[in-house]
């Protein structure tokens, strides 16, 4: 059985490899590869003349989409890169990111409350006790790791005694290496003209670490907490 990880690791190159073969192999591929490039083209205009409104829009659609259950919010991060530079669109995804976070925990809070509690009764515990014990530094090891669904864990954290100004620094400083990871594949992608670009050594680089980063971030993580707590014991 392979574990969770290495997992991901795996469905992940295998949905890169059907995205290619896609592109390369149905005539929609390569209607889709086209209209890509005309948006990329225009998206490049635009930002040149208007760089402050595209950073703007790439600001508000991360945050549109991290309120929204499901990969949207990575996606969102893909196209932040591919409009606006590793920099700038890192930026704008982990800012947009944020604040869609911090939105769902205050709705989680009100007007949500009884269907969140109904909902992730037997979750929101585990959430609270390691809130209780390690405060934002659990929330921040959660955002950096990826090993919660970020949906639930803004849920989660919600129920908790956690301060506002803990919960964005924690979702904030977590969620940037991702953030930048994904710009940078997004800005890699931008930069395909033809099926050949995709075989490219930036391309292929980018996506490797979109897969390795997340995966060293984790087992790091995990091998620091544990000699931490050795040397507290």
């Amino acid at each position: 059985m392979l574990s969770s990880p290495l997992n991901r690791m795996v469905l992940t190159l295998l949905a890169l490899m059907s995205l290619a073969a896609f592109f390369v192999l149905s005539p929609w591929g390569v209607a889709c590869l086209e209209l890509l490039q005309t948006i990329r083209d225009q998206s490049a205009l635009f930002g040149a003349a208007h760089p402050t409104l595209l950073w703007s829009g790439a600001l508000c659609f991360s945050a549109l989409l991290a309120m929204l259950p499901g990969p949207g919010r990575l996606v969102a991060a893909v196209a932040a890169g591919a409009a606006c530079g590793v920099f700038w669109g890192g930026l704008a995804a982990v800012c947009g990111a944020t604040l869609g976070a911090a939105a769902v925990r205050v709705l989680a809070r009100g007007s949500l409350s009884a269907w969140a509690r109904g909902r992730f009764g037997p979750g929101l515990r585990r959430v609270n006790h390691g809130v209780e014990r390690k405060g934002a530094w659990y929330l921040f090891s959660l955002r950096l790791t990826g090993s919660a669904p970020f949906f639930f864990t803004n849920v989660a954290v919600a129920f908790t005694g956690l301060r506002s100004a803990a919960f964005l620094w924690a979702t904030f400083l977590g969620l940037l290496p991702e953030a930048l990871v994904l710009a940078n594949a997004g800005r890699a992608l931008a930069t395909i003209r033809s099926f050949g670009g995709m075989a490219s050594p930036g391309v292929l680089l980018a996506l490797a670490l979109v897969v390795g980063v997340p995966l060293v971030l984790r087992h790091g993580l995990s091998l620091a907490f544990g000699r931490m707590s050795r040397q507290t014991g």
